[in-house]
Parts: C-alpha cells; structure tokens; sequence
C-alpha cells in the first residue's frame, strides 16, 4: 500500500487515512481508531505559523517528517555506507516510522487547537478583523479631525471672551468628549490651558487651579514643552492672584531648568519676582526681576523686558527709593519700541509720577535752604 501523503497546508481530514491513530488499552482488545477535526488553513504560510504557534520548537520537526514522509525516494532501498545501522530497513519501514512520528505530532497540534482555536491560524475572521480595525481607524482619524475643528472654535471664543460663561461651559464638555475619545494629550492640554485662562474670568479660581494643574501633569508627562510652559504661567498667575505666592513660586520654579529659550525664562523670572514682591521679599524679587530683563534683552523681547523694569522701578517707589526708581526707569528707553499701548501708558503714568515726586523734593529742598 503506498504512503499516505501528508499535506503541508491543512491538519489531516476526518476521512483521510493518515488522520487515525489505533490506540489500545493492553487487554488485546481491538484498538480504538481516534480521529481529528478538519483545520483547514488557507494557505501554506498560515499553516507554518499556525503550526510554529501551537507546537513551538517542534514544528521544525514537523516540516521535516512532512518532507520526509513525501520522498518518493523512500520507496527504495536506502543506500549507505554504514550498512550494519540500517539493516532489515527499506525505505517503505522509514517511510511507515516517519508517517507515525507526523500523526502523533498532528495529534498533538490539533489537541492545542482545541484548547485556543481563536489565535492560533489565519481565516477569513481575520479578514474581518482587519477591514474593522481599518474602518475604525479611518472613522477615529474622522473623529480627530472634526474635535480639532470644535477646539480651535472654542479657544478663539475664549481668547475673544465671547459670552463667556457659555463659552466655558462649552469647553468643560469638550474636555470630556476629548478625554474620552483618546484622540490626542497635546489637543487636550491646549483646550486644558484656554478653559483655565478663562474660568477665573466667571469667579472659578479653584476649578481654574484644578484644570490647570491637571495640563502641567499631563503636558509633563508627554513632553509636551510649549503646552507645559504655558499651563505652568497660568497656574503661577493664578496662584499668585490668589495670594498663594508660595505655592505659585513652587510651580514657577520648578519649570526654569525645562524652559527651552530666553523668552521663557523672562516670563518665568518676571512671574516669580513679582510674588517675592508680594511676599516682601523685595531683594529676591529683584534678583529675579533683573534676570527677566537680562533674559529678555537677549531675546529682544521688549514687552517682557519693559515689564519687568516697571515692577523693580515700583519696588524702588515701595522703598522711598527715589534715586533708584529714577535711574531704572531711565533703563526703560531701551525697550519702548513695539510694546503694547497699555504697557506705554504705564511707562508715563510712572514716569510723571516719579517726576512729580523729584520736583516736590527739589521745590522742598530748596525752601530748607532759604530758611537755612
């Protein structure tokens, strides 16, 4: 009787001859003829890793007794030149020991099987699969577009102050729709900052502090750096409105060593002097007040510069530091090019001021001296 081909792209058929295995129980009974179930695999790449998932290592040797079993060659005589190994052997006894080898391996590939048939070969299911997954992609990616579209229409409401409090509450439940949606930490941290900025705005410092801390966190732990910078001046300008300059100095200080550029140090440096300002720790506040306009001057940045120059010319004005105020303001000529209009006009409201109060010294002065 010829050998049963064994196939290399699908498990043995219920009515194939090589698909049974007699097993006896010893009593010399008729052994029990134990069949498998038909696996089909479509093709023979699908079959070896099928195969390779279910049986491991051993699926080498499989493909071996696979190829062995349908040698034609088999059939022969085998020749060799250690004839004492392979004496009373045909290729037929070979053949017939190879085929057993493969059944029981079979046996066993197909009781895997049946133990996790869902993972282990490649079907039509999976076909399915994969068209799904594309669709839920393409459908996501439309999801992302259009959230993309809503956040910028809401943080240009805001920016604008455009009936506000509707606004806010529009943003509060995108935020949700975002989180839920998993379609993007940046987009959420930008949408995070526009409703902080502006939730104070409707008297809500604490859910302002809330939203804010919550983008610093998950700007940080993305890497996020302009989205970190952002939130982080916020919260500091928050804080400190509240009279939490302690906390907001924290939170400010923390970000100096990440910040990427000058003009992010200038903003930081000014922010931090103006709470040790608040806390009457007037040297410290203008250590970091000078630093915001080094910092600034290198950047060219004349709007944080000439901020920052009018808070230690006021600390100056605090002290009854007269002479001082006036030399730092005399700094301010620099910086007055390309500011913004309401920064101007708080440049000559402080300089009349401390002009006037230059005369009244001059005019008190010289009537000490007449009377002298």
């Amino acid at each position: 009787m010829e050998p049963t081909r064994a196939r290399g792209n699908k498990f043995p058929d219920l009515d194939d001859g090589g698909t049974g295995t007699a097993l006896s129980d010893g009593s010399g009974s008729r052994p029990t003829l134990v069949t498998m179930p038909i696996i089909t695999v479509g093709d023979s790449k699908g079959a070896k890793l099928a195969s390779k998932r279910l049986l491991g290592g051993l699926s080498r040797d499989k493909e071996f007794l696979e190829s062995l079993v349908n040698r034609r060659s088999l059939t022969k005589e085998i020749q060799s030149p250690f004839t004492e190994n392979i004496i009373g052997k045909s290729g037929v006894q070979v053949a017939s020991v190879a085929k057993e080898a493969l059944c029981s391996l079979q046996h066993l590939e197909t009781f895997m099987w049946q133990r996790d048939p869902g993972g282990s070969i490649t079907t039509g299911s999976s076909d399915k699969n994969s068209l799904q997954i594309t669709r839920e992609k393409k459908e996501k990616a439309r999801l992302r577009s259009a959230l993309k579209k809503r956040v910028a229409a809401v943080l240009k409401k805001l920016e604008n102050e455009e009936d506000l409090e509707v606004t806010v509450l529009e943003g509060e439940n995108l935020v949700n729709e975002v989180k839920i949606a998993d379609i993007g930490e940046r987009l959420l941290c930008r949408l995070l900052v526009g409703v902080g900025v502006a939730l104070p705005k409707c008297g809500r410092p604490k859910d302002a502090i809330a939203v804010l801390t919550d983008a610093v966190h998950i700007s940080r732990a993305n890497e996020y750096c302009e989205e970190e910078h952002a939130a982080v001046e916020q919260l500091g300008r928050v804080l400190a409105d509240q009279g939490q300059h302690t906390e907001a100095v924290a939170v400010l200080e923390r970000r100096i060593p990440t910040a990427v550029n000058s003009r992010q140090r200038a903003s930081l440096f000014l922010l931090i002097a103006k709470s040790y300002f608040a806390m009457r720790k007037v040297e410290t506040g203008k250590f970091y007040g000078t630093k915001s306009v080094k910092e600034a001057d290198d950047d060219r940045d004349n709007t944080t510069a000439l901020t920052a120059l009018l808070t230690l010319v006021d600390a100056d004005v605090q002290q009854d530091n007269r002479e001082g105020a006036l030399k730092t303001l005399e700094r301010c000529d620099s910086f007055l090019g390309s500011v913004p209009a309401h920064l101007l006009q708080e440049y000559e409201v402080c300089k009349n001021k401390l002009i006037d109060i230059r005369d009244d010294v001059s005019s008190t002065q010289h009537l000490l001296t007449k009377v002298e």
